[in-house]
């Protein structure tokens, strides 16, 4: 197989819940750990990369592979970040956050590229199948929207949520090698490959920091008045203080409001993923709001759902937090961000979905 050493749109858009390789799989080592899980337990290492995709590691010298396991070796070069590194011990600058962690008071977080010199990139081909949820396609809901794609027309979709949304932290954004867009924008490209249409007018209107509440004010100017063909709607991670009824309030608000004045707008709910768990204060009742948007999408003609809380969920049951995020408090970094896209791509187009 051949590792493509900067952004490939098609090879970093192949589904992670299908297939026998990963490709570009982020992973870091903190303090003492000499030995991380991949997402699956992998048979064979096929290459492995700084994040920059700059720097080849070579296997027997950096790393290994020990039962399914990536394993980082002594006096190789494989970066390890420190404990005094992570958890600093002061925070006269006001830029870290509370750590949850006992001992330790404070919690690195940044939007620089500091956490991508950290991590590294392991392509790895495994036999284990996917057993988390997969994306399904759902073209009774995005019938009207991939119909005028493909009548080669000017469309427009609108993008409106929170600072993940906006594509914070993806390498693209950072201005560091490989450079891969946003989310967001993958979405768009490849529908534009998918049908052919040159003429998808991208719109990103999402705002940092911003939750459900500020999402229904700023409705008219920024998602309203743009009139858009497919709305990718995605709060949640800024809602975590809210219980799961008044979030939904808030959205059901919104969507209705799109739905009565957009009639021929296609709606995509997408589900936040999660904190991390080891931030103080951050952590909240974002899980409770997947299966309410579900409930909700589910009766809907023309309204979708993507499950992100679920499928972040997923893979945090093998993978440390801190191994795919780009700020270490809420950010994809370029591994997740790819897993936003293919599961949008998945219920939209049907790309590499489920049935």
């Amino acid at each position: 197989m051949k590792i493509t050493r900067k952004y490939d749109e098609a090879a970093y858009l192949a589904p992670y819940w299908s297939g026998d390789v990963v490709l570009h799989e982020s992973v870091m080592f903190l303090g003492d750990e000499r030995r991380v899980k991949l997402m699956y337990p992998a048979d064979e290492i096929l290459g492995v990369f700084s994040a920059d995709l700059s720097v080849e590691y070579r296997g027997g010298v950096d790393y290994a592979l020990e039962d399914g396991c990536f394993v980082r070796l002594e006096g190789g070069s494989i970066p390890v970040t420190t404990l005094e590194e992570y958890f600093p011990e002061n925070n006269d600058e006001k830029k870290y956050f509370g750590s949850a962690v006992e001992g330790h008071k404070y919690i690195w977080f940044g939007k620089s590229a500091w956490l991508y010199e950290r991590q590294t990139a392991v392509t790895y081909r495994h036999s284990a199948k996917w057993d988390g949820p997969v994306p399904e396609h759902q073209p009774d809901k995005f019938a009207r929207f991939m119909a005028k794609c493909r009548a080669g027309g000017e469309v427009t979709v609108l993008f409106y949520g929170d600072s993940i949304t906006t594509g914070c932290n993806t390498t693209g954004m950072t201005g560091v090698p490989p450079y891969t867009p946003t989310w967001c924008e993958m979405v768009v490209s490849a529908l534009g490959k998918i049908t052919g249409n040159g003429k998808i007018k991208y719109v990103n209107t999402a705002v940092g920091g911003r939750d459900s509440r500020w999402g229904l004010a700023e409705l008219q100017t920024r998602v309203l008045d743009h009139k858009p063909d497919l709305l990718i709607h995605a709060f949640g991670m800024n809602d975590g203080g809210k219980p799961g009824e008044e979030y939904m309030e808030l959205n059901r608000e919104m969507i209705d409001k799109v739905r009565a004045e957009l009639p021929g707008c296609d709606i995509c709910l997408v589900s936040t993923t999660l904190p991390h768990w080891r931030v103080a204060g951050f952590f909240g009742h974002q899980p409770e709001f997947e299966p309410l948007l579900a409930a909700y999408a589910e009766p809907l003609p023309n309204v979708g759902i993507v499950p992100m809380t679920s499928l972040h969920a997923h893979i945090l049951k093998r993978k440390e937090f801190y191994s795919f995020t780009g700020n270490n408090v809420n950010h994809p970094n370029d591994f997740q961000a790819r897993l936003y896209a293919q599961a949008i791509l998945a219920a939209v187009a049907g790309v590499g979905a489920g049935v």
